[in-house]
């Protein structure tokens, strides 16, 4: 494949959020995941856990718990709203099975209808001393279960009274123990979990305690049952995810009740949600990453750790002039990559700069919003993000970039008011820096010309699909005449830019090869596809390999999130997911039966045999990569260390020994 220069770049300081609740979907095998600044994210289980779609958070709008009602998803948080989400535009629908129950930090439960469009309120239960800090449904039987401070209660979602109090002991006279989370089985059985580090099983009917059990060192924050009710999971501040089954004690009773069968110690922060999802137990918490492991505990212990990286590129590379462009949730950073002047002879050899990296210029965002989307011309001479409100461009004048002490004007481009200008979930520019192509919520297309100094809408494209669902990437040719988007229901559209025309398993990346004339497009089962824009076929490379990829490639962990052809040799191409980086020598035919995708570690040596497929696993974990020329490429990578670095402590425990 050659030889390389990389800027392994370690300066952009992204810090992902804790995880504060989970959600899934059965039907649609979605997993919605709420973190601490108020953003929501849809994952799909059937797409190798692949994460399609991120509403982003607003300033004072916390999200404490998630529901699924069907295909429709709402929120509740500390702001008292409990909230709608419309998941083709990803903004808030409304504010305000059919219901919803919602408990308050006053002591009352509150019945939502979501018939039609709208969320009525129905009625208020009777009001009770202390805070509601969790709440269940039993629908079977019109039921609503509620825990707060030192007990259960047992609701009639009719009526609105209590029927039953179940009281909880204390483990300090003085200590209240606070119920943190609950869950109820089809037969009515109330699982919590306390603050005493207890789960306890409770017979909802005649509300007695069936068994209390020591499952942890603290809190307790969250409890899952699974769909055959014979598995209950729980975990909290002590991370430790504990597995209880339903099960004889001995092998020749037919009596069975709630034991402790299984310990899971994959996380090292408080663990504040957890749900099953089909054959999988998901977990997260403060530790930001995604946990998925195996309900079945008589197979091997395995699972996948999903890091919270966001699928959409946070990183845009301004190739010729060295320049990349940061995005942040709040504002934009544009850096000037350093330069060495040395080479050397050695693989992995860390050469010296003559000039260090530099920040040229922070864009903030408007206060109060959110940066969706963001990009960078080649030159870098135009910058273009969204929020959650319109689009915003930015003209640059850069003045002497290669000195000490460059310097940026900015100067701002209007978009023309008189027409629709919409947030944009998506944005790329046109080589030349002539166009935004603007990917919003519609869902449409809407191109802009900013050539005049002023932004004019040329085009408005909607994808040729009854359809709606978001885009969730877009890229344009390097001639300025293609884009092409990929939706979250898993089709690819092509756009003639000039013309204003649509041209006729869910992708993950898309790149037009040099000139514009195939489009690469990846997809979540690790296949790499190649389409010819001006035939409309495949190419016959992709006819004859696409379907050959070994064994190891489409086993390999995480999404492949950015491909690209090395510029001067268009048979080369280079992907990379979270934590490989990973090339195609489309010279050589595909290999047969076993392959071994590193040779000799992470690095190959360039006198070897020319290989088909080649990954590398030397950088963990990858934000983004690319060409700045033919054989300089550009890492950004947020090492796991990093990101530990930035959680808060965890809990404390005497180990053997110490």
């Amino acid at each position: 494949m050659g030889e390389f220069k990389v800027h392994h770049v370690r300066f952009f300081e992204y810090t992902p959020q804790a995880i504060n609740s989970l959600a899934y979907e059965k039907s649609t095998q979605r997993l919605a995941v709420s973190r601490s600044d108020g953003s929501i994210e849809i994952w799909s289980k059937a797409d190798n856990w692949y994460q399609e779609k991120v509403i982003p958070g607003t300033e004072g709008h916390s999200v404490e718990a998630l529901v699924w009602l069907g295909t429709r998803l709402f929120s509740g948080g500390l702001d008292s709203n409990v909230t709608e989400y419309d998941l083709v535009s990803l903004q808030m629908k409304n504010e305000a099975d059919n219901q919803l129950a919602a408990g308050t930090e006053d002591g009352c439960v509150v019945i939502f209808s979501t018939d039609g469009d709208d969320l009525q309120h129905v009625r208020a239960f009777d009001k009770q001393e202390g805070r509601i800090l969790c709440i269940a449904w039993h629908t079977a039987e019109g039921l609503v279960v509620t825990g707060g401070i030192d007990n259960i209660r047992i609701w009639g979602a009719q009526s609105g009274h209590a029927l039953q109090r179940l009281t909880l002991g204390r483990q300090d006279r003085g200590k209240e123990t606070i119920v943190w989370c609950l869950a109820v089985t089809s037969d009515l059985t109330i699982v919590s979990g306390d603050s005493r580090g207890k789960t306890s099983f409770w017979n909802g009917k005649q509300g007695t305690l069936i068994k209390s059990i020591q499952s942890h060192k603290a809190d307790v924050l969250t409890v899952a049952v699974d769909e055959e009710e014979t598995n209950v999971f729980s975990s909290g501040v002590d991370p430790t995810v504990v597995k209880f089954s339903y099960m004889s004690p001995s092998g020749n009773s037919s009596w069975r009740t709630w034991v402790r069968s299984t310990v899971l110690s994959y996380h090292t922060h408080d663990v504040r949600a957890c749900v099953v999802a089909g054959s999988t137990v998901v977990t997260g918490g403060t530790g930001t990453s995604l946990i998925c492991s195996e309900v079945d505990s008589s197979k091997k212990k395995k699972f996948t750790r999903l890091p919270a990286l966001p699928s959409h590129s946070m990183v845009s590379v301004a190739a010729e002039a060295g320049l990349l462009l940061l995005r942040y949730s709040t504002y934009l950073e544009l850096w000037r990559l350093g330069h060495t002047t040395s080479s050397s002879n050695v693989n992995g050899e860390i050469l010296s700069l003559r000039s260090k990296p530099l920040k040229l210029l922070q864009l903030k965002a408007r206060p109060g919003e959110t940066i969706v989307c963001s990009a960078i011309s080649p030159d870098g001479t135009v910058v273009a993000f969204s929020d959650q409100e319109k689009i915003r461009v930015h003209k640059l004048t850069l003045t002497d970039l290669s000195s000490l002490t460059p310097s940026v004007k900015v100067s701002r481009i209007s978009l023309s008011a008189s027409h629709n200008s919409q947030p944009a979930h998506r944005l790329a520019i046109t080589s030349d820096g002539s166009h935004i192509i603007a990917a919003s919520g519609s869902p449409s297309l809407q191109i802009w010309d900013i050539s005049s100094g002023s932004a004019a809408l040329e085009h408005t494209l909607c994808p040729a699909t009854e359809k709606r669902e978001p885009f969730t990437v877009l890229t344009v040719s390097d001639n300025g005449r293609y884009a092409a988007t990929a939706c979250a229901g898993g089709s690819v559209h092509l756009y003639d830019i000039k013309d204003g025309q649509v041209v006729h398993h869910q992708a993950t990346a898309l790149s037009f090869t040099p000139g514009g004339r195939t489009l690469l497009v990846t997809y979540t089962d690790h296949t790499v596809y190649e389409f010819d824009v001006g035939k409309q076929e495949y190419t016959s490379w992709s006819r004859s390999s696409s379907h050959r990829f070994p064994k190891q490639w489409l086993q390999q962990r995480g999404c492949l999130r950015r491909v690209t052809c090395r510029p001067g040799h268009t048979q080369q191409v280079f992907l990379c997911s979270e934590q490989t980086m990973l090339a195609i020598n489309r010279s050589q035919p595909m290999p047969e039966g076993n392959y071994s995708l590193l040779k000799g570690g992470n690095q190959t040596s360039t006198t070897d045999q020319p290989r088909p497929l080649i990954a590398c696993s030397k950088y963990k974990f990858i934000l983004h990569m690319d060409f700045l020329s033919e054989d300089t490429l550009v890492v950004v990578e947020r090492t796991p260390m990093a990101i530990q670095d930035t959680l808060p402590p965890t809990l404390r425990q005497k180990k053997f020994g110490t």
